[in-house]
């Protein structure tokens, strides 16, 4: 994905211009696909001390064309990201709707929605990492993700309004990308997760969607900005869509986010 364009950019001969969009509800409940693109932090890397983190969230139809839909920030203390660790530390993260008028704009203020992660300090089966989810301006709240109990394959689920499990999402603990992922290896490797319908308790069933680690090459041993390719299932409704890009987020935090 290319960087936002400057006002009056034009883009050179061969290139297509990033695409915005102006209803993020209706474009989501169109999308096939979300590209979750971690911001790369330059000051991180060269001090060394964890700083907030940013995603872009592009989606992609049917058709192809790619669209850039929403920026998310982290809002956190200094203490709680260089002193907890990153599978428990509290955050809030901003998501905000990115159109051709504020792209530049990092005011976070006038959000779109808001993922909330308390504390947890998780020993087995106590105090399961978890993540709600609120519309900004009304407060509605619209699901919420929780990582359950496993001994081996970690297993998210995935809760719409009605606090009804809608999805479980499970990745394979045998990939190299994710049991060797503190390595060169594992750094280099893609780890892949599938998404299963709320009903399917043991997950036997073929999967309605995937979510992929994408491998950035060399980017991959200098920084923790990750990349991920969600591929939604037909049925699902925007605010579906927007809590399985929570789900990524929370994945990324639990098992990515301090190699």
């Amino acid at each position: 994905p290319g960087m936002p364009m400057q006002p009056g950019y034009m883009p050179p001969q061969g290139v297509v211009p990033l695409q915005f969009v102006e209803n993020p509800l209706q474009e989501l409940g169109e999308a096939k696909i979300a590209i979750i693109e971690q911001q790369i932090e330059l000051l991180e890397m060269i001090t060394g001390c964890e700083t907030k983190n940013r995603y872009h969230v592009y989606v992609q139809n049917q058709m192809g064309l790619k669209k850039y839909l929403f920026k998310c920030k982290e809002e956190s203390g200094c203490c709680e990201r260089n002193c907890c660790p990153s599978d428990a530390r509290p955050f809030s993260m901003k998501i905000k709707h990115i159109s051709g008028q504020n792209q530049m704009s990092e005011d976070f203020s006038k959000g779109f929605a808001e993922f909330k992660r308390p504390f947890k300090c998780t020993c087995c089966c106590l105090a399961r990492p978890s993540m709600s989810a609120t519309y900004a301006e009304s407060g509605v709240f619209f699901g919420k993700v929780i990582e359950a109990f496993s001994c081996c394959d970690p297993i998210f689920n995935v809760y719409d309004k009605d606090k009804a499990i809608r999805y479980r999402i499970t990745c394979d603990c045998c990939q190299c990308g994710f049991c060797c992922r503190n390595s060169c290896c594992g750094k280099l490797s893609s780890v892949n997760l599938n998404i299963h319908e709320g009903n399917d308790v043991n997950m036997t069933g073929k999967p309605v969607g995937t979510i992929k680690k994408k491998c950035q090459g060399i980017q991959e041993l200098v920084t923790d900005a990750d990349t991920f390719i969600l591929t939604f299932l037909d049925n699902a409704s925007p605010d579906d869509k927007l809590m399985l890009i929570g789900a990524v987020l929370l994945f990324d935090y639990r098992y990515y986010e301090d190699i």
